[in-house]
């Protein structure tokens, strides 16, 4: 069983689906979607098959530095090397099982482009 129907919880359950598990996802409001329906799903997962292929300069590197600048010590080294390990894979892994398509928004920088690794309205 699944709890929510944001982001998280419908790439849970396609992951269980694709593992060959029955899931049930439940959710409390009346559409799906989550925070992720109301913020025009936008998200930060460095160094993925789609902003690489639009040529963005993105490298672990930079993401590494970027990441630890803006969470600092409020996140476990080994948790945020975890995020972008696998992240682009998840990418991958959604838009392989799932209608599901991103896009890189060109022009759309970083939260804090000023700092190390920040990326200021990237463009390929």
């Amino acid at each position: 069983m699944v709890i929510g129907a944001g982001a998280a919880g419908m790439t849970a359950a396609l992951t269980a689906a694709r593992q060959g598990l029955s899931c049930v996802v439940v959710e409390k409001a009346p559409t799906f979607g989550g925070s992720a329906a109301r913020s025009g799903a936008g998200i930060w997962i460095p160094n993925n098959p789609v902003i690489l292929a639009a040529g963005v300069p993105d490298t672990p590197a930079k993401a590494a530095a970027y990441l630890a600048a803006v969470v600092g010590a409020d996140v476990p080294a080994d948790r945020r090397e975890s995020f972008l390990a696998h992240g682009p894979a998840m990418i991958s892994f959604v838009m392989a099982n799932s209608p599901l398509r991103f896009r890189w928004m060109e022009g759309y920088s970083d939260y804090y482009p000023e700092l190390p690794g920040g990326l200021p309205t990237a463009a390929p």
